[in-house]
């Protein structure tokens, strides 16, 4: 579940970019310019940053740290060792377990 911390940010961040995207937006108009790359561009940044927002705080789980144990990894270095097949069943099965808990919890 977010945190009202970070849709509050998001909220925030999304106004700051949709402000400098109408100015853009004013000025490209003036320049005779198409303005939808503009728009695009300030979505992708509402994503981006929001986004990394729940990264850089640790609310997203480093699914590929996971080692085939089921155990996390003691370092924040992912293994190195086996093979896409491996690490995508892994990620499958954690996704599995965080559905299953969020389910529980409902």
């Amino acid at each position: 579940m977010l945190s009202a911390g970070w849709v509050i940010y998001a909220l925030v961040t999304g106004g700051f970019v949709a402000l400098a995207c109408h100015a853009l937006d004013a000025l490209a108009r003036s320049h005779r310019l198409p303005t939808r790359w503009v728009w695009a561009a300030g979505l992708g940044a509402m994503l981006l940053l929001g986004g990394r927002s729940l990264s850089v705080r640790g609310a997203t789980p480093d699914l590929l740290a996971l080692q085939p144990s089921g155990r996390t990894t003691s370092s924040a270095v992912r293994p190195t060792s086996g093979d896409l097949r491996e690490r995508i069943s892994l990620v499958l099965d954690a996704g599995r377990r965080a559905l299953t808990a969020g389910m529980a919890r409902a």
